[in-house]
């Protein structure tokens, strides 16, 4: 009952960030993943306070009140070992927590981060302060731009992203987002006022963003304007922005600016990783969403004379490069700016799904988890609503994030399929919670902790023909074992290997000489092998008999998959 629901909420939105990377929360336990988080206050420590005095507060209240620990529970909860720190700068807070977790990353402090923020608005007294300050939009409309704007209304929310050193990402063949060109932030100093913004200043923190990531500021195309909606903020913005950014820009070439707030008011703490993520979604997908509630443009700007449009309507962004920026001004003057790049220019480099195939084709074996039986049943229903919703995508690639990108809980469920129906109707199963259907396996992880996984692997007598049926020619794991294998035996085989291992009656005849089948059976156990430890299934152990011994040490590393070729060759 002490626990602020911003902690909660954050672990909650963790997890799933982790998930989308294709990161399980359960393996990062030990690693220097650091954690940094924007968060402003806890106005839930304020009603417990308020309503019971201090004669209600218990022996949690510290850890479940302080700020620091929305970041650092995370850490606890993950066992996370890299920096974990809590950022509060106001309403720029989780873009100077991506500042933060950026030169963490440069310096070697860790080596993957989360980065986010919450905000959750439980207590009415900062909503009054505001209010009272003449702060907040007198008709609950952020109307960022508009000429009638008068101030910002209040929004909740939590946003996550993992961020990695691009040269590590690129190198394990992480699918990537977005690439953080560079970060910025400096403070407003001796303004006009305590809450006032400074023009000068936030000229100054884009200039820098764009020096650290060797952007030029013709190349931005779209700028995620901070835009809190007051009819002093939004001109001293637009015109710092049409300052720096309009420098070398051909003519009529305009920078477009939009604001999340009109979407979803201001997340405060968290407004910077909402205006991350939006920027991010907008240079990936090359799509501009319009920039809502803006009746008349604010007459104080100067809006046909600065390279600079507000975007009114959904538009394309058709450059090859996209290059966006995102500010965040805190109101106690401390200014943020980022420079990011959509992911076209490195979606040839990042597998995204482990250098699964793309053919969709062939078998699967698709895993749920869950920490209890319902949320088992709810997990396979919005996964089999997934797979219904993208009738195009890839059958593996969802067995690949289901099976290397989730945690191993308690309550399992594994569906075997063939096609896009057989997975749809095995997870529909599931989560209809029935103990029997065809293509499904049912389990629950005991007491004693993980099970140990080990491989086994014949030496002799095992029916070889087909039991590479539909896997060679469509995954690339598995056809480049075979090749490497074939250049080896290919003169004993007779028959190419692949044809071996399919289920043609020459195939079943020829498996019948030893010296065929011996190659075979060697050439199929490495390729079956490699391919489990692709979807991120490594064996503690690897046992084989006869030529099943030589794959075994092929798996294991103590010799090359050709080098146990030529073995065989020697073993017959």
């Amino acid at each position: 009952m002490s626990i602020d629901p911003q902690q909660r909420l954050m672990l909650e939105v963790a997890w799933e960030a982790l998930e989308h990377a294709g990161v399980a929360p359960d393996a990062v336990r030990g690693s220097r993943m650091g954690v940094f988080v924007g968060v402003g206050g806890s106005d839930y420590e304020r009603l417990n306070l308020s309503a019971g005095g201090v004669a209600g507060v218990d022996g949690y209240a510290a850890t479940g009140s302080a700020v620091n620990f929305v970041a650092n529970r995370v850490s606890y909860a993950l066992g996370l070992e890299g920096p974990s720190l809590a950022v509060d700068t106001a309403c720029s807070s989780s873009l100077v927590a991506l500042h933060v977790a950026a030169g963490a990353l440069r310096a070697g402090d860790c080596d993957s981060a989360l980065v986010g923020g919450v905000n959750l608005l439980l207590s009415p007294g900062t909503t009054v302060a505001l209010s009272q300050g003449r702060m907040l939009s007198s008709d609950g409309r952020c109307r960022t731009f508009d000429a009638d704007a008068d101030g910002y209304v209040r929004g909740e929310g939590c946003g996550v992203v993992v961020v990695r050193r691009l040269s590590d990402a690129l190198a394990e063949g992480q699918q990537i987002l977005g690439v953080v060109r560079g970060t910025a932030t400096n403070q407003d100093g001796k303004s006009s006022g305590l809450t006032v913004p400074q023009g000068f200043a936030q000229q100054e923190v884009v200039r820098r963003a764009l020096a650290v990531g060797g952007v030029l500021p013709s190349e931005v195309g779209f700028v995620e304007a901070h835009g809190t909606g007051t009819s002093l903020g939004d001109p001293i913005e637009v015109r710092a922005l049409a300052r720096v950014l309009g420098q070398g820009r051909a003519g009529g070439d305009r920078v477009r600016l939009g604001s999340v707030k009109t979407n979803i008011g201001h997340l405060e703490a968290a407004a910077g990783i909402a205006g991350l993520i939006k920027a991010l979604l907008v240079a990936e997908r090359g799509v501009v969403p319009p920039h809502l509630n803006v009746n008349r443009l604010n007459p104080l700007v100067d809006w046909d004379g600065l390279p600079v449009s507000v975007v009114r309507e959904l538009s394309a962004w058709q450059q090859d490069r996209r290059i966006a920026g995102v500010s965040s001004f805190g109101f106690g003057g401390t200014n943020a700016h980022a420079v990011i790049e959509g992911p076209a220019a490195y979606q040839d480099c990042s597998g995204g799904a482990g250098g699964v195939s793309a053919s969709g084709r062939g078998p699967v074996v698709v895993k749920v988890s869950a920490a209890s039986a319902a949320s088992l049943r709810e997990s396979a229903r919005q996964l089999a609503d997934f797979v219904v919703a993208d009738a195009e995508g890839d059958l593996r690639s969802v067995a690949w994030a289901a099976g290397v990108g989730r945690a191993d809980l308690a309550e399992r469920a594994a569906v075997v399929a063939g096609d896009r129906g057989e997975l749809v109707g095995g997870l529909r199963a599931v989560a209809a919670g029935g103990e029997v259907a065809a293509g499904v396996v049912r389990g629950r992880r005991s007491a004693g902790g993980s099970p140990r996984v080990g491989f086994v692997i014949p030496g002799q007598g095992a029916p070889l023909a087909g039991v590479l049926q539909g896997l060679y020619g469509h995954d690339a794991t598995i056809t480049r074992v075979v090749d490497e294998v074939a250049t080896v035996v290919g003169p004993v085989t007779r028959l190419p290997l692949a044809a071996l291992l399919d289920d043609g009656e020459d195939s079943v005849r020829a498996l019948h000489d030893t010296a065929v089948a011996q190659p075979a059976l060697y050439a199929a156990a490495v390729a079956l092998g490699t391919w489990w430890q692709a979807q991120g299934i490594e064996p503690e152990a690897v046992v084989g008999h006869s030529v099943g011994a030589y794959a075994a040490a092929a798996l294991t590393g103590i010799f090359t998959t050709t080098t146990g070729a030529h073995l065989i060759m020697r073993h017959r």
